[in-house]
């Protein structure tokens, strides 16, 4: 086998990537914390009626850092040779997918980010992410003092008070499947990740999708986010939680067509 191929093939074997549809541009989903592939496939299935749609995973151990894991993205696009590429990411992806724009933005035609934030840590008096270091520092203590409780408390925290208890049991339950090491190491990556300094060199178009009610994002920190790269949309969702592509896949799946036909 040609080495160019045999990379290629371990690249997409490691991120088990599928491709949906054939259509012209390619539309690459990223999943969030705790969350795999298959949180997105509802909404996958409806652009593959007209798009290649790329579904992949990160591997929440393999990197100690999110520059590592959007230099993963890269080599994902790469394997595929998918050029103008649209990114969707979910959370911490939207904030890997930001992170590749800037390295190699002609790789991008333009991002969508669902719920995502440039820091989910308070940092008075000059901006407002949600979450106080002590917050922080207690989730990752409770997650490694007792892996159950921390699920139980993070589902809620995902889906909110509005949306079916069953989500939250579910994503619970999901959790607890993970190796909690692991997981852990990708929870501190991502809350206490700060990208603020790196929106303003994102030259790629971006819509920001942002449910009003979401635990994980306060309005202060899409506001940020919005303001602070070059060319962002803002659309605020009817919907509630940290994951409305699960309570809401038909209402994501409608704006990321409007979206594409922009």
């Amino acid at each position: 086998m040609n080495l160019a191929l045999h990379v290629a093939d371990d690249c997409l074997a490691r991120h088990d990537v599928r491709v949906l549809g054939d259509g012209a541009r390619t539309v690459v989903f990223g999943p969030g914390f705790g969350c795999d592939q298959t949180t997105w496939l509802p909404v996958a299935q409806a652009l593959a009626r007209s798009h290649r749609v790329v579904l992949m995973d990160f591997l929440p151990a393999r990197h100690d850092s999110l520059h590592g894991h959007a230099a993963d993205l890269l080599e994902v696009l790469a394997a595929l040779q998918a050029e103008n590429v649209v990114f969707v990411g979910h959370s911490v992806a939207a904030s890997i997918g930001l992170l590749a724009a800037v390295q190699a933005p002609a790789r991008f035609a333009s991002l969508a980010l669902l719920c995502a934030t440039p820091c989910y840590l308070d940092e008075p008096p000059h901006y407002a992410g949600g979450f106080s270091r002590e917050q922080v520092d207690g989730l990752l203590e409770l997650m490694e003092r007792n892996f159950a409780d921390w699920s139980d408390t993070v589902g809620p925290l995902a889906f909110g008070e509005f949306n079916a208890e069953s989500f939250a049991c579910d994503f619970s339950r999901r959790l607890r499947r993970q190796d909690p090491a692991a997981l852990r190491r990708f929870m501190a990556l991502t809350l206490l990740s700060d990208l603020r300094a790196d929106l303003p060199r994102c030259p790629v178009p971006t819509l920001v999708l942002q449910s009003p009610h979401d635990d994980f994002v306060p309005a202060s920190a899409t506001r940020h986010l919005v303001e602070a790269l070059p060319a962002a949309t803002l659309r605020l969702l009817d919907a509630s939680g940290h994951c409305p592509h699960v309570t809401h896949p038909a209402q994501v799946a409608r704006a990321l067509h409007a979206h594409l036909s922009a």
